[in-house]
């Protein structure tokens, strides 16, 4: 028995060592939308703002969280229905451009001549907070969030966004502050439930925090969320919450590596050997 307990704890150090490893290795390629993209850009900055769209909601047909090709094609829209400036919308085209090009200062400085011309539009304060985003300034974007905001105080999205960089800067009370409006506009939000569940986590505000994952959960069961909860159970050492919890990972997301291993550890914690063999060959 000593030498099967040996083999399953090697073996699954083995697989999480060399998962974390090709999970590091791994680079994410450019968006197969991006020619696309790029040539929306190009027809929008003539004001060809009908080809502008199309080309954009071909981007979205190829990858459909591009992200620039979302605002470029709500503005081109927009555009095109006249409900925006056509040099403000030209504007954002140009940034659109730069931006491709790799150029994000000069996109967010031809967003800005867009933004003079649109003062009110909430997809130009969008689009320059993506940039600023990607450019690592959070400041910036969460200052064009707040204004997007002050034009539209309802707008669950513009609070979830700056929540999430109030987090990164670890302001954990203004990232809950923001979550609860979300949720207080939006009582279905799921993941607004979630992310401010982390937070109270990571404030050790457990009670709290497990009422957020169980609203969460309730609203829209996750894989990722139920694997969290399994590890903390897992480290809290409640090896029957914990495998309760991977098992719904599991079920979800059947090729889960982490899953199966970490269920595979809480069985080998209770001392059910033969389970934990079954969970390591899973993991394959």
């Amino acid at each position: 028995m000593t030498r099967i307990r040996l083999l399953i704890r090697v073996l699954m150090i083995g697989i999480f060592i060399g998962q974390t490893l090709w999970a590091n290795d791994t680079a994410a390629p450019d968006s197969p939308g991006k020619p696309a993209v790029e040539e929306a850009a190009k027809q929008g900055s003539k004001k060809n703002f009908d080809k502008a769209a199309a080309e954009f909601e071909k981007a979205l047909q190829l990858d459909k969280n591009y992200r620039i090709a979302q605002l470029g094609r709500q503005i081109a829209t927009d555009a095109h229905a006249q409900k925006i400036d056509k040099k403000a919308a030209q504007s954002f085209f140009k940034a659109i451009r730069e931006y491709e090009k790799g150029k994000a200062d000069k996109a967010v400085k031809e967003c800005g001549k867009g933004l003079t011309k649109a003062r009110e539009y909430a997809p130009g304060f969008y689009l320059r907070a993506f940039f600023y985003e990607t450019a690592s300034k959070s400041d910036e974007a969460i200052a064009d969030y707040s204004s997007i905001i002050a034009i539209a105080p309802a707008n669950a999205d513009a609070y979830l966004r700056r929540a999430t960089l109030y987090e990164q800067q670890v302001e954990n009370s203004k990232a809950i502050a923001d979550y609860s409006k979300v949720i207080e506009i939006d009582p279905k939000n799921g993941h607004a439930y979630a992310k401010r569940g982390a937070i109270y986590e990571q404030l050790s505000d457990t009670k709290k925090a497990f009422a957020d994952y169980d609203a969460a959960l309730e609203l829209q069961p996750d894989a990722d969320l139920y694997y969290h909860i399994g590890e903390i159970y897992l480290r809290d050492q409640k090896y029957n919450a914990a495998i309760k919890f991977f098992t719904k990972h599991v079920n979800m997301d059947t090729g889960s590596v982490y899953g199966y291993l970490n269920r595979g550890v809480a069985y080998y914690e209770k001392g059910k050997y033969s389970k934990a063999v079954d969970d390591s060959y899973e993991m394959f």
